[in-house]
């Protein structure tokens, strides 16, 4: 099963593209933000270095790379 929000290059649709972008463009209380600010969200809230923030940078290198 492939969940979203996990950066895996095996699968891939739009509809995960588009759920991926939204959700590394919205924060925990529903509010649109930029990638960037998201991501400080998340190392704020879980570390620098944690296993959340790496896998958030790895997803937002996908959503940039690529199209919905």
């Amino acid at each position: 099963m492939y969940y979203h929000g996990i950066p895996q290059e095996d699968y891939d649709s739009a509809e995960l593209r588009l759920l991926n972008y939204m959700d590394i463009t919205t924060d925990p209380s529903g509010d649109v933000v930029t990638i960037e600010e998201r991501i400080e969200d998340i190392k704020q809230r879980y570390g620098e270095n944690s296993y959340q923030a790496q896998e958030a940078l790895k997803m937002a290198e996908m959503v940039r790379r690529k199209s919905i």
